[in-house]
């Protein structure tokens, strides 16, 4: 299987084979060499980060972030969108809630975001997912 690599046309990117033949056209504002063993790969088009597949199809749009999973270097965990976001203050018994690592500094104002998440295999097949909060 050949590596796919970052192609612009004029102000486009897109990704090409060693040869400079286009495999993925040229429609996306950014792209990144970043893939799950070279099978998925995000670029951003109109400010949204996509997931596409070698062919150019796409697996998932418009996410937030992601990551390898540390366990398992063929999984992705995608944050796929925010829920739901919550602001407590300092001196509150939300605050007072949260856990905290001893020692560790916290601002007076707290954001945390509950997000949707998805866990996709290397073909972009999404094989869990779930919702988590962080700060």
């Amino acid at each position: 299987m050949s590596h796919l690599i970052p192609y612009r046309k004029k102000t486009k990117w897109g990704y090409s084979n060693n040869q400079g033949k286009i495999l993925v056209a040229c429609v996306y504002d950014e792209v990144q060499e970043f893939a799950l063993e070279n099978e998925l790969l995000m670029v951003r088009k109109d400010g949204a980060n996509i997931l596409i597949n070698r062919s150019g199809k796409v697996v998932v749009r418009d996410f937030e972030t992601y990551r390898l999973c540390e366990k398992d270097g063929s999984l992705l965990v995608i944050a796929r969108r925010i829920v739901h976001t919550k602001k407590i203050e300092k001196g509150t018994a939300d605050y007072d809630m949260f856990p905290k690592e001893p020692g560790a500094y916290y601002p007076d104002l707290l954001t945390i975001s509950t997000y949707e998440y998805g866990v996709y295999d290397s073909v972009g097949t999404l094989v869990a997912s779930f919702s988590s909060q962080s700060y």
